[in-house]
C-alpha cells in the first residue's frame, strides 16, 4: 500500500509527532526557531521539528479526514540521513542556534505584474 492510501494518522500514529503537511503561526514558528538546518536526505528533521514543539509547550493538532486528506507526489526519495540518531542525540541543546537564527539565504526576487507575481528563487 503506498502512503497517499494511508491517512496521516495511520502514518504518524503517535499525535506527538508531526510530518505530511504543516500550517504555523508566525510567532509559534519563530518560538520553536524552525527547522533545523542540520539535517539533510531523508530522516530526522521531523523528530527534531517534535521535539523542538513540545518543547516550547505547542501542541501538534490534526484535522480529521474528512476535512483534510493528502497525495503524496511521487518524487524520488533521497538517501536515508545516517547521522539523523546522532543529531538527534543532542537536538534541544542546538535548539536556540539552528533554525531560522542560523539560516543563511540569498531573498528572492519578487516582480509584480498586473495578472501575477514572479518570485525566482536561487537554490
Amino acid at each position: 500500500m503506498t502512503m497517499d492510501k494511508l491517512s496521516l494518522k495511520q502514518i504518524l500514529s503517535d499525535d506527538n509527532l508531526i510530518g505530511g503537511v504543516s500550517a504555523w503561526r508566525k510567532r509559534e514558528f519563530e518560538m520553536v526557531n524552525g527547522w533545523s538546518n542540520a539535517f539533510v536526505n531523508w530522516g530526522g528533521e521531523d523528530d527534531d521539528m517534535s521535539s523542538r514543539i513540545i518543547a516550547n509547550g505547542l501542541s501538534i493538532y490534526r484535522y480529521r479526514e474528512s476535512i483534510a486528506r493528502y497525495t503524496m507526489l511521487k518524487h524520488r526519495r533521497t538517501p536515508i540521513n545516517t547521522a539523523r540518531f546522532n543529531l538527534l542525540k543532542d537536538s534541544q541543546s542546538r535548539f536556540p542556534i539552528d533554525g531560522l537564527s542560523s539560516l543563511v539565504y540569498i531573498p528572492p526576487k519578487v516582480e509584480v505584474f498586473q495578472l501575477f507575481t514572479k518570485i525566482s528563487v536561487i537554490v
